[in-house]
């Protein structure tokens, strides 16, 4: 009898234990949860160009898993609401982009692209892109997705078709010429301008932190003293990247795992306005990512919380509405960049990187320049974005899917890997 008493008494502290434990750990995860909210929102109305990206960036890194999951809480309290723009939007711009994709040039690798069956998402879309790509690669051994994939790739692309970026200084595929130019002063001697971005090429995801923002001569003298320039080189020549968060982790991981490890030295983007980096993030440079399908931009999105239309409209969702995904409308503090012209030249530039790779979807990263509507530059470009666009995304898919589904689009006259595409190769 003594003994079963016992036995009550443990099996009844143990379970006290467990909820305890459980209580904790909510009280603990909501803490956090607490935490992401405010210091998104703190960021988002903070109105500096670029702090909510660096938080965000900041947050993913530290919390990646309560990050993700924060995503998927905003995706689902967001899907109480239906924002009736974004279908009025794609209606609205519907003919134009069928009359684009009937006059557009793509290029073959980008044409064995299969419809998934059943509801067409944003990201199920990617997710058959990917499949393709590796499929290609496996049957073909095409890497046409080094144009994007490959950031050495990528920025010789551009220069080949003299799209504006900044100034590439130097390619390394060495690691012990990288550490040694590194340390003899030779790549110092390189900069005209600083700070200087030392770039992983074969790392483009942001979860594997591929950049290196280095601030000055001092700064990279007293990184070589600690060893923490050495040690980070070695890490990222050996790390491969692992697209984790994402459905299509393992045919992205198959590509990422063709490519040989390389570095490069990018100049910044001369902004005329203060900024200052903060982790990998340029805070104070307006960085648009301009969505382009069949040649023709669709939207941008800055800060990852505001989008620009081609009706010349702005939905704002920094506001604590954003959480449900309720937009405010040409909120004031950013439509001086509609009202004095600034979006011709995103969508001008944008539209011609993905006329000159003959794809059919495209991100294009492009650096905004205070002051000069006509001076916008190229960042970088993705072929697989991850971002959200809100209420947007379906209608980016359908976008997308359409012609492919219809094909009425044309084929580029070339066989050539994307990356090594010219204007030649577009008018033959």
């Amino acid at each position: 009898y003594q003994r079963r008493v016992r036995g009550r008494r443990v099996l009844t502290m143990l379970l006290k234990s467990a909820v305890y434990v459980l209580i904790l750990a909510i009280a603990v995860n909501a803490a956090i949860f607490a935490f992401l909210v405010v210091r998104l929102a703190m960021a988002a109305g903070s109105g500096i160009t670029g702090a909510p990206l660096a938080v965000a960036d900041e947050l993913k890194s530290v919390l990646p898993h309560h990050f993700g999951a924060f995503q998927h809480t905003m995706e689902t309290m967001g899907s109480f609401y239906t924002n009736p723009r974004s279908k009025e939007y794609f209606e609205g711009q519907r003919p134009l982009f069928e009359a684009a994709a009937a006059e557009f040039k793509m290029h073959r690798y980008f044409s064995t692209l299969e419809v998934p069956d059943g509801e067409i998402t944003w990201h199920n879309m990617i997710h058959a892109r990917i499949k393709a790509f590796a499929k290609l690669h496996r049957e073909e051994g095409r890497d046409d997705f080094r144009v994007e994939k490959d950031r050495c790739a990528m920025y010789r692309f551009m220069a080949l078709n003299e799209i504006h970026v900044p100034t590439v200084h130097h390619e390394w595929h060495d690691k012990d010429d990288l550490v040694a130019d590194l340390r003899s002063g030779k790549a110092a001697g390189m900069a005209v301008k600083w700070p200087i971005f030392l770039k992983a090429c074969h790392l483009t995801q942001s979860s594997s932190e591929g950049t290196m923002i280095i601030k000055s001569v001092e700064d990279l003298e007293e990184r070589l003293e600690n060893g923490k320039l050495p040690s980070w080189v070695e890490r990222k020549w050996l790390y491969r990247s692992n697209d984790f968060d994402r459905p299509w982790v393992k045919d992205g991981d198959y590509l990422t795992d063709q490519l040989k490890p390389s570095f490069l030295i990018q100049a910044p983007f001369e902004q005329p306005t203060e900024w200052h980096p903060q982790g990998r993030i340029s805070v104070g440079i307006h960085e648009f990512r301009v969505e382009v399908l069949w040649g023709r931009a669709y939207l941008a999105q800055l800060d990852g919380c505001k989008l620009f239309f081609r009706d010349n409209t702005l939905e704002d969702y920094s506001t604590p509405a954003g959480f449900l995904k309720i937009p405010m409308l040409n909120t004031t503090r950013d439509m001086w960049i509609v009202e004095q012209g600034y979006l011709e030249c995103l969508w001008r530039t944008s539209e011609r990187v993905a006329r000159s790779a003959g794809v059919e979807n495209l991100r294009v990263d492009v650096f905004l320049a205070v002051g000069d509507p006509d001076g916008c530059v190229v960042n970088e470009i993705s072929l697989s974005s991850g971002l959200l666009y809100w209420s947007h995304d379906p209608w980016l898919a359908k976008t997308w899917a359409i012609p492919h589904q219809s094909k009425k689009y044309q084929l580029l006259n070339s066989n050539k890997p994307v990356y090594e595409l010219t204007e030649a190769d577009r008018s033959a």
